[in-house]
């Protein structure tokens, strides 16, 4: 739950040359009309309702539910006419940041491991994106707007808050493409997935495993949660539960059994991991 915000407070940040930061939060109607440097321009609106064009294209912003921000990026290539449209008073809650391309640039868009979409948009005039921040986002949008004060260490918990929160907006307009591990990798933890299913490795240590995959533990435990999406041994784990529900379904093991064949010694502890896992007790699975 984010503080509550007194109308009409206001503040801005030089992060660079050129790159500034705003944050409002104003009850008075407004309307306005300026020429708009090239560069990138975001507007995340927290509360409220926005009304705006950059040159001939208009946008509307608005706080579609609680807990999530109203985003709109805008790339300008060359200077653009900004109208700022009258709407009836009510509580503006807003963040903007004017990102010029050239610090873009500095900070490694240009790099071959940059975002290919991302570079893409920055090379279009009036390029835009509209979409909806996600709850972790928005919270730190919220945590920066209140972060108003200008004495050294408040524009230094600002700056970096800036910039996090910059990230995150990125990476949601184009998320990094994941890393395709080699083949002989993809092959090796396939195997090692096959030998965790059949039961053969129910005992092993992670040594054990790492052995049989020619790899490290760490190497190991790196690669299978990168291609599995879990741990060795949440992966392992969650199959000696599988196998423990058709036992107790197909073959009329009992709970005691299952437990101790699933690697629990306490039946009260496996009851709570069968729960979690597949939404039922043992009992109703019998």
């Amino acid at each position: 739950m984010s503080a509550p915000f007194s109308a009409n407070t206001a503040w801005s940040h030089d992060l660079a040359e050129g790159f500034n930061v705003f944050g409002s939060a104003v009850q008075t109607p407004h309307e306005h009309r300026s020429s708009s440097r090239s560069g990138l321009r975001l507007v995340l609106l927290l509360e409220g309702e926005l009304s705006l064009r950059f040159g001939q294209q208009p946008f509307q912003l608005r706080q579609k539910e609680p807990h999530c921000a109203d985003v709109l990026l805008v790339n300008l290539l060359e200077e653009e006419r900004f109208e700022r449209l009258y709407i009836a008073p009510s509580l503006e809650r807003k963040i903007c940041m004017h990102i010029p391309n050239d610090w873009l640039q500095e900070h490694g868009l240009d790099d071959a491991d940059s975002s290919v979409a991302l570079r893409d948009f920055t090379q279009r005039h009036l390029s835009t994106a509209q979409w909806g921040l996600d709850g972790r986002l928005t919270q730190q949008a919220n945590r920066l707007l209140q972060l108003n004060q200008n004495h050294m260490l408040a524009r230094l918990q600002r700056e970096g808050a800036v910039l996090e929160l910059l990230a995150g907006v990125l990476e949601k307009l184009a998320p990094p493409a994941p890393c395709s591990a080699p083949a002989h990798i993809t092959r090796r933890m396939q195997q090692v997935r096959e030998l965790l299913e059949s039961g053969e490795a129910d005992h092993w240590s992670m040594a054990d495993v790492a052995r049989f995959a020619c790899m490290s533990s760490a190497t190991l435990q790196r690669h299978f949660r990168r291609s599995s999406g879990q741990s060795l041994f949440e992966y392992l784990r969650q199959q000696r539960l599988l196998r423990a529900r058709e036992k107790l379904r197909q073959e009329g093991w009992s709970i005691s059994a299952a437990a101790l064949d699933a690697g629990y010694t306490s039946p009260a502890n496996f009851a709570t991991a069968f729960r979690r896992a597949f939404g039922v007790s043992p009992s109703e699975c019998q």
